[in-house]
């Protein structure tokens, strides 16, 4: 589903990290819940991938699928770069979350997923997400593979700053607010700002992105890109001279499972999962989990409301868990989620039960889909 339609499901679940709740991460009662350990028995057969770009918080903002595309993005950079140190890389070389978004939800009008149309362009709010292809890992790194250079880095426009300045605002607040300024530029006001004087609007969108534009300068992108929100969205938020592409940047060519036109039983994923790490230090991407389901179907509506708001996040490794006398196993995944460090921390580091996580993939089928699983060759 769209990055804004995550809000709500974080809404909520940010009242399970506040409370330090550490046993259901789901929402939904038609699937056991992500269980986490608290006593370990004897592990073994464990493999996690060295070197790890540092954990990153989405906070109110939405942006799972682009902070999980990031993750396995920056690993591959510092992997390129020969960086020691992943988790403390300057910010001109660490990849925007934000710009990784344009790359997650493109729009209709592209002639093709990954074509350079879907990378100037912002979708942010729920009207704007209705008119895009369905976004994922494997959208967003297949269009940065088709042209690698074109990725800006987080000295563009630190996202961190951004959550920062939104610590008291809720999810709903700034949807909001996004939706007003939308209204603003399809009524076609922002082009008249010099003339009235006046840009309420302006001001909304450098208090959203933490910006410091002049009325004159947003009226300016609003008659360049007059036909698109989503792409005068994108002239403002990157306008910055630091939104720049980043240097010396790997190519990206990508896998995925189960692979085109094809499904997989969970019970195969987790097998693939299991020998990908035991032969490749390389994250996965997981997508569409489940972590909100609509009780009542009647109030699904598409591209607004849907009936399953889902998650993604970056696998970093595989492990198995037994009981002292080995009579009993649990096979945990180690994530690399987007809710912040606390999260991580307060939540077994990340170790989450594996069979869980898969059936949280496409829940109302018995297998799962093509490409839940993208990983960067």
């Amino acid at each position: 589903m769209g990055i804004l339609l995550y809000f709500s499901s974080i809404l909520l679940l940010s009242s399970i990290v506040e409370a330090n709740i550490s046993i259901d991460l789901t929402l939904y009662s038609d699937t056991k819940p992500f269980v986490i350990n608290k006593d370990l028995g004897k592990v073994s057969v464990v493999h996690e991938v060295p070197n790890l770009p540092r954990i990153r918080s989405q906070d109110s903002f939405g942006t799972c699928n682009g902070c999980a595309a990031s993750t396995l993005v920056q690993h591959k950079i510092c992997e390129h770069k020969k960086i020691p140190n992943c988790s403390k890389v300057n910010k001109n070389e660490e990849v925007s979350q934000l710009h990784m978004i344009s790359k997650t939800t493109p729009t209709e009008s592209s002639l093709k997923i990954g074509e350079e149309g879907s990378h100037l362009s912002l979708v942010l709010t729920p009207s704007s997400y209705a008119k895009t292809l369905p976004p994922s890992l494997k959208i967003a790194l297949y269009a940065l593979g088709r042209n690698s250079t074109d990725l800006y880095s987080e000295e563009c426009l630190p996202f961190d700053k951004m959550v920062n300045d939104h610590r008291e605002t809720t999810t709903d607040q700034i949807l909001k607010q996004l939706s007003e300024v939308e209204n603003e530029f399809l009524g076609g006001r922002f082009s008249k700002t010099e003339a009235l004087g006046i840009c309420p609007a302006c001001d909304t969108i450098n208090k959203i992105f933490s910006l410091n534009l002049t009325s004159a300068q947003v009226s300016e992108f609003a008659k360049k890109h007059q036909d698109s929100f989503e792409s005068f969205l994108y002239s403002v938020v990157f306008s910055s001279k630091a939104c720049k592409p980043m240097t010396n940047l790997p190519d990206i060519s990508i896998r995925y499972f189960p692979e085109a036109k094809r499904s997989s039983s969970r019970t195969d994923a987790k097998k693939f999962i299991f020998d990908h790490f035991s032969k490749n230090n390389v994250p996965l991407g997981l997508s569409d989990l489940c972590i909100y389901k609509l009780k009542d179907k009647s109030k699904f509506v598409k591209g607004k409301n849907p009936e399953c708001w889902t998650h993604e996040m970056a696998l970093t490794g595989v492990r198995t868990i037994c009981n002292a006398q080995g009579t009993k196993c649990r096979d945990e995944f180690k994530v690399h989620n987007c809710w912040g460090q606390e999260w991580q921390d307060a939540n077994n580091g990340g170790w989450l039960d594996a069979d869980s996580l898969l059936g949280a993939v496409d829940i109302d089928s018995p297998e799962i889909s093509s490409a839940k699983l993208t990983w960067i060759k």
